[in-house]
């Protein structure tokens, strides 16, 4: 019993050192002679073989039609192919050509099928890992077609080119791809999630999603990070970009988001050419706009009126250059800047908590600002600096200061705090009003809570509120120093706590008769509202 036993151990280190040596050989290329077969075989098709130039080593493994194969482990199946090295169980490569596979439970199916170009039929691939499924090639091959994986169950239907590294992958018809990083099982199942063409993808749970088609030649770069659409690139965790079909999208930081439904026409115009820099910040159905900071939206920065037809043809245009390989050239920026200056939303903002919704061709500077318009008629063309300020149905404003609130006016300049002017035209506003300190009881819901529903929770902040606000619908009024104010058209007040209060078509004061003058030409009568 005991030497019995003594002989199996003899002959499984027998086997061992087989195996070992075969696969050092296979790596090095070391195999000097053709048609070695070590293996038992039932008769029942194992170690099948038809050529002679075949190195096998292990049972189940049928061999058909090839130059040159050399294969070790447990059922491996080889038909039609060529160069093939296959170590691992379970693996199966049918109608391929020159493909490395290592590992178990791998298939490799068609890769020199599908040309309609001419090349010849030649295909490279490495398959390291379990579980992996590659099938088909692309129908225009170029001849060169090389895949490689090194990872578990990861899965591609007529792939041309690329490498994979990582598990899960869901790579489709990928081309020129570069895939490091792993996906969740789940993410896999999900067709909406392959990676598209020319790409590059870094990142746990990195790349395509959510679309029906995740375009190509994108960068994700970071856990999480996904970019649907063309000529797109996100650099941090959890950032997306979530619009079929936009175009030269950007972000750089964590937790951000550029979306965009898409419209009519062959480009994404809801979203094309937006940046993002910074943290928790939002573009949405906008275009050629951009966020430095956190916490920041834009969104509906489309235009709407004003528009120059002939330019929209710019977007398709930069498209099919760009993804032909044209690089930069001066053609091309004008291009864009005609598209940006007379079709494009172009807003811009700097800082952090702005809003900025249908407006455009606006910028706005600081924290906590709000800008705003309609869908019917944008804000247009306005500048806002400070902190806490509000632009409602505004158009050619500047407004630099805290606390401002200007609406439904046009063509002014605000410098300073706490106005508040609503309707008219042309007003100019120098200077800051009286404010007094009031108390404001806020609101705010928690977001992680153990209640089903989390409680309000009510905090008290201190505020500064103007003592007056301007009067509604003046027009042409000058405004400059500590609480001036105009109560009509064409008034100026100038000095602090100066008003000019005193309308035009009045007449003016007679030092002779101590009284008002009765005379009614020009000298006696204000054709202008008066200066105070």
């Amino acid at each position: 019993m005991l030497e019995e036993k003594s002989i199996k151990n003899w002959l499984k280190r027998k086997v061992r050192f087989t195996q070992a040596l075969l696969v050092a050989f296979l790596i090095t290329g070391g195999i000097a002679s053709a048609n070695v077969v070590v293996g038992t075989g039932t008769g029942n098709g194992d170690n099948t073989i038809t050529d002679s130039e075949v190195n096998v080593l292990g049972s189940k493994n049928a061999i058909k039609k090839e130059k040159k194969s050399s294969v070790v482990g447990d059922e491996n199946t080889v038909e039609e192919s060529e160069d093939v090295n296959v170590v691992g169980n379970k693996n199966t490569v049918k109608n391929s050509n020159r493909q490395n596979v290592m590992g178990s439970d791998n298939e490799i199916t068609g890769r020199d099928q599908g040309t309609n170009s001419g090349k010849k039929r030649t295909t490279v691939d490495t398959i390291i890992g379990g579980g992996n499924k590659i099938s088909g090639n692309n129908t225009y091959m170029k001849g060169y077609e090389s895949l490689t994986v090194i990872g578990n169950n990861n899965e591609s239907v007529n792939p041309s080119s690329g490498i994979v590294i990582g598990d899960n992958q869901q790579i489709g018809t990928i081309d020129e791809t570069v895939v490091i990083g792993s996906m969740r099982p789940e993410d896999k199942k999900d067709r909406n999630n392959a990676q598209g063409h020319k790409s590059v993808i870094i990142g746990y749970q990195a790349g395509g999603k959510d679309e029906q088609c995740s375009g190509g030649f994108n960068v994700a770069i970071g856990h999480s990070a996904r970019v649907d659409g063309w000529m797109g690139a996100v650099t941090g965790y959890n950032s997306h970009i979530k619009a079929k079909d936009g175009h030269f999208l950007s972000i750089y930081g964590a937790e951000n988001k550029i979306s965009g439904d898409m419209g009519d026409g062959w480009v994404n115009m809801r979203a094309y050419a937006n940046s993002i820099v910074g943290s928790w910040n939002k573009i949405e159905d906008s275009n050629n706009s951009m966020i430095f900071g956190a916490g920041n939206k834009v969104s509906h920065a489309m235009s709407i009126t004003e528009k120059v037809e002939e330019v929209n043809g710019n977007g398709v245009y930069l498209s099919y250059r760009s993804q032909g390989g044209e690089a930069y050239s001066d053609i091309n920026n004008k291009d864009m800047a005609d598209l940006a200056m007379l079709n494009g939303g172009s807003v811009m903002t700097l800082g952090n908590a702005n809003v900025i919704d249908y407006a455009i061709r606006s910028q706005v500077l600081g924290t906590g600002n709000i800008l705003k318009g309609t869908n019917t008629k944008e804000s247009t063309m306005n500048s806002i600096n400070g902190y806490r300020n509000i632009g409602t149905n505004i158009k050619n404003m500047s407004l630099l200061g805290n606390g401002n609130k200007v609406s439904e006016t046009k063509n002014g300049v605000v410098i300073g705090d706490y106005h508040e002017l609503n309707g008219g035209n042309n007003n100019i506003i120098l200077g800051s009003m009286e404010t007094r300190e009031e108390e404001e009881t806020r609101t705010y819901i928690p977001m992680i809570s153990t209640d089903e529903k989390p409680k309000p929770l009510e905090y008290k902040v201190k505020k500064q509120v103007a003592i007056k606000k301007h009067k509604d619908n003046i027009s042409n009024a000058v405004m400059i120093g500590y609480n001036t104010d105009v109560e009509k058209d064409g008034g100026v007040a100038l000095g602090s706590e100066a008003v000019s209060n005193i309308d035009k078509g009045k007449q003016g004061f007679d030092a002779a008769v101590n009284a008002v003058s009765a005379k009614d030409d020009i000298a006696w009568k204000s054709t202008r509202a008066a200066l105070s």
